[in-house]
């Protein structure tokens, strides 16, 4: 009986991932907090289930979220730097491969992440140990060798320090418990790439039919490289997806675009398993998810890690089929030549705004502008998009130095 509910919760989990992945402004956690909120509904299942529910919603997720950000340019906080690749791809006519590769990407990195997964939950308390004190070194360096890499560097750190106070006053501010990052981010890289992607009559060519051109051995490190990132993402408090997949890519910038779209792919999958672990490891809920598993699954116990293991298995097979079938459905409607690709563009843009105002309100509105303004002067002035991620790198850093409070004080938020 237990059985039958939670193959059932989880394939309607998959059903709700494919509507959080693919609509700009409804989150996992958005989602999962309705269905805290819904607990009475469910008083004849097992709390069990329901939390298979909520894992199996958020692996679809990390599949499919992938899908507008390559067709669209529509982010959230884990994709939001695979946007300017995924669009150099659809430009080019290889949006089938992009999608591809990043479905490719977080399955072989939930494959990791399973193989490892108990084992991990006997070194992970060590490993924080170690890890925690020196990330503020390890974001420094990568920072440097961000800004220090770029042809114009004066400009590529004014972009860096624009977006990074940006960053520090919205996520000390008030506003940050109320949704800030979904406008935040859909200015920086999403609406922004929207807009320059409109000027000139972009005209998207008709899609080439391609396989993922990349070999196994370099799927192979990448995703391994993601799950890595991943796993930092589950322990460290501050850190997320958006940050985990910067050091991604200034890790692993040798490699060209197909290998940066799988390992970004596979940063916020291994983030979602590895929440699990360490919330069973050390007791830390590191996610919107995993905090509403925690209320539902009362004394969270190794045979629940083991059954989430199956369900993330179970969700993951499920997920890399609807990834296929549905983003090389949404390809061929949306990228067949002319202009119909500009209207669906405008008609994202308005769906964006529209769901700003309804989630954040007016103010989320100035900061969806704001936000915009500050991801148009990248490219604008010839530096990469990449800096704009200093929007969370800033805020992370100083809180890793201790000067997050008092410069709080200082300017007084």
């Amino acid at each position: 009986m237990l059985f039958t509910e939670i193959l059932l919760f989880m394939l309607a989990g998959c059903g709700l991932g494919i509507v959080t992945g693919l609509v700009p402004g409804i989150h996992i956690n958005m989602v999962s907090v309705l269905v805290i909120a819904s607990l009475p509904v469910f008083a004849d299942f097992s709390p069990l289930a329901v939390a298979c529910m909520i894992m199996a919603m958020s692996v679809t997720h990390t599949f499919l979220d992938f899908i507008p950000s390559v067709l669209f340019g529509a982010p959230e906080s884990g994709t939001a730097l695979s946007v300017l690749p995924g669009h150099r791809m659809l430009l080019s006519g290889r949006a089938l491969e992009a999608i591809k590769l990043t479905g490719l990407g977080s399955l072989v990195s939930l494959l990791i992440t399973a193989v490892v997964f108990i084992p991990v939950v006997a070194f992970l308390p060590a490993a924080y140990a170690f890890v925690k004190p020196n990330i503020l070194y390890l974001l420094i360096f990568v920072c440097c060798i961000s800004i220090g890499t770029e042809k114009k560097l004066l400009t590529a750190g004014f972009v860096f320090l624009l977006a990074g106070l940006f960053g520090f006053f919205l996520l000390n501010s008030s506003l940050f418990d109320s949704g800030i990052i979904f406008p935040a981010l859909s200015g920086m890289f999403g609406i922004s790439t929207m807009l320059l992607s409109l000027r000139g009559e972009c005209v998207i060519p008709i899609q080439i039919k391609a396989k993922a051109t990349l070999k196994a051995g370099a799927v192979l490190k990448n995703s391994f490289l993601g799950s890595i990132a991943g796993m930092m993402v589950g322990m460290l408090p501050g850190l997320g997806g958006a940050q985990a997949t910067y050091l991604v890519q200034q890790v692993s910038r040798k490699g060209g675009v197909k290998e940066f779209l799988v390992a970004a792919s596979g940063v916020n999958t291994a983030n979602i398993i590895f929440t699990l672990v360490v919330l069973y490891a050390l007791g830390k809920m590191r996610s919107g998810i995993v905090i509403a598993i925690d209320k539902i699954v009362t004394n969270f116990g190794f045979v629940d890690l083991v059954i989430f293991l199956g369900v993330i298995l179970g969700a993951g097979g499920i997920a890399m089929l609807l990834h296929i079938g549905i983003g090389g459905f949404l390809t061929k409607k949306v990228c067949g030549g002319g202009n119909f690709y500009n209207k669906i563009t405008v008609g994202i843009i308005l769906l964006i705004v529209v769901s700003v105002i309804w989630l954040t309100g007016l103010t989320g509105l100035l900061v969806l502008v704001l936000s915009t303004i500050i991801g148009l002067i990248a490219p604008l002035a010839g530096v990469r998009r990449a800096n704009c991620m200093a929007f969370f790198l800033v805020p992370v850093m100083l809180y890793y130095s201790g000067l997050n409070f008092w410069l709080m004080k200082l300017v007084g938020v």
